[in-house]
């Protein structure tokens, strides 16, 4: 069965791999798709990586919006205050909602903000930033219907 081989294994177990991931880890920052997109209960979604990247920051680095939605319906069961959770930053300094900035994911980056994501003075910037572009988007989007 396809539950028995050995990344289906890992990835029941929670059992980590390089770089502290564990296969959920790899699938979220590959937008791998799973039938049902849910993390086993094993999965820490609180864990980080050997750089202190959350699940959060792998799904704002990939874009997907499968698995940031799969990492806040785990977290909401696990945390009583979700924000700590959106709001956790890696080695850099870097929280989800800056590396979805630097990325280019707007989606993920107006969730992030709708989700109470903390707009810290490092990513500031990025956020005035991709808010600006995505405003002009929206404008130049509207211009070319009136066309």
């Amino acid at each position: 069965a396809r539950e028995d081989r050995p990344f289906y294994l890992c990835l029941r177990e929670n059992v980590p791999l390089d770089m502290g991931w564990t296969p959920s880890h790899y699938a979220c920052l590959a937008s791998a798709d799973f039938q049902d997109t849910e993390f086993p209960d094993s999965f820490d979604v609180l864990g980080k990586d050997h750089y202190g990247r959350t699940v959060l920051h792998l799904a704002a680095e990939s874009g997907s919006m499968k698995w940031y939605d799969a990492a806040v319906r785990r977290m909401r069961r696990v945390l009583s205050e979700e924000r700590w959770f959106l709001n956790q930053v890696d080695v850099n300094g870097e929280s989800a909602l800056m590396v979805a900035c630097l990325r280019g994911h707007i989606q993920l980056v107006d969730a992030l903000l709708d989700a109470g994501a903390h707009v810290s003075k490092l990513c500031y910037e990025s956020v005035l930033v991709m808010q600006r572009l995505h405003t002009q988007c929206q404008k130049r989007a509207e211009m070319e219907k009136q066309l």
